[in-house]
């Protein structure tokens, strides 16, 4: 069975980026190696009545669902992922377009207020800004093959083991649309292809890594060659 490993350490339903519509997955609580960096700590908000209560919660992660287009338009950002915790809701958001800027405090408090009025009233709520490279790469190794229909390269580590087992640690991994490849120390604009094939990689993932064999994952940024 598939599972999505979210290295935030609470189980949840999730609301996960990627083709097509989001859809609720089981998260795994277990650390992980392919966490992306993060800039601060969540802290979990509450409005001044108390935390929310689950059915205010869940009314609100279904007005995120419809609106989340509008949202990532509005402020240029990417919802990474949302779901609803015990008492609150979680959210991780990266800005758009440049996966390397960092996005400022005044930007992430409009983004809440926009939440809070599409709610209708503040609710618990925690907020994380995902920033992509500013430390080193989650994900290494070497470009074994590529896959044109799906636009992904299998990446595979020169020592790491997958779990217990004695199978290399690999992982698909695509580039986000708005994600960077750099080859060789340049630009490369075209996204990814088979002349990657045999060539050392590092990659800034999004966080999140699908836990089949091997996993799946997305690449804010990819540096190919010395």
């Amino acid at each position: 069975m598939k599972k999505l490993l979210w290295t935030g350490g609470l189980a949840a339903a999730l609301i996960l980026t990627g083709c097509g519509q989001p859809v609720p997955t089981q998260v795994s609580s277990e650390p992980s190696s392919q966490e992306g960096p993060r800039v601060g700590k969540a802290r979990i908000e509450h409005p001044p009545g108390g935390a929310s209560k689950p059915a205010e919660l869940e009314a609100v992660n279904q007005t995120i669902i419809t609106q989340r287009a509008s949202i990532e338009y509005k402020h240029g950002i990417r919802l990474i992922y949302w779901g609803v915790g015990a008492d609150h809701l979680m959210m991780e958001i990266r800005s758009a377009g440049d996966p390397e800027r960092v996005m400022t405090e005044e930007e992430q408090i409009a983004v809440k207020e926009t939440l809070y009025k599409l709610a209708g009233k503040p609710f618990s709520l925690a907020l994380t800004v995902h920033s992509c490279c500013t430390q080193p790469a989650n994900l290494s190794g070497t470009v074994k093959k590529f896959d044109a229909q799906q636009q992904r390269i299998l990446v595979v580590h020169p020592t790491g083991k997958n779990g217990n087992t004695d199978d290399p640690e690999a992982n698909w991994v695509r580039l986000e649309s708005d994600g960077r490849l750099i080859v060789k120390g340049k630009e490369v604009p075209d996204g990814l292809d088979a002349t990657l094939v045999g060539q050392q990689v590092e990659a800034w993932t999004s966080g999140m890594t699908l836990t089949s064999y091997p996993g799946q994952t997305s690449a804010l940024k990819i540096v190919a060659g010395p």
